[in-house]
């Protein structure tokens, strides 16, 4: 993981970007999204370990 982007990304979060993202979700899909989306992407470098050698060889 690369700790300075977590700790941006963590730092730009509010409430009302998660409500604007759970809004676009919601206009995506057929049925509303009815639990709490786990937004946060993973920050990765090179010395992160694959976690699908196949996935990551293509």
């Amino acid at each position: 993981m690369i700790p300075v982007s977590r700790q941006r990304y963590n730092a730009a979060f509010t409430e009302q970007r998660y409500a604007a993202f759970t809004a676009e979700l919601n206009q995506a899909v057929y049925w509303p999204v009815d639990f709490r989306v786990a937004e946060s992407p993973l920050f990765l470098d090179e010395a992160t370990p694959p976690l699908n050698p196949i996935a990551t060889s293509r």
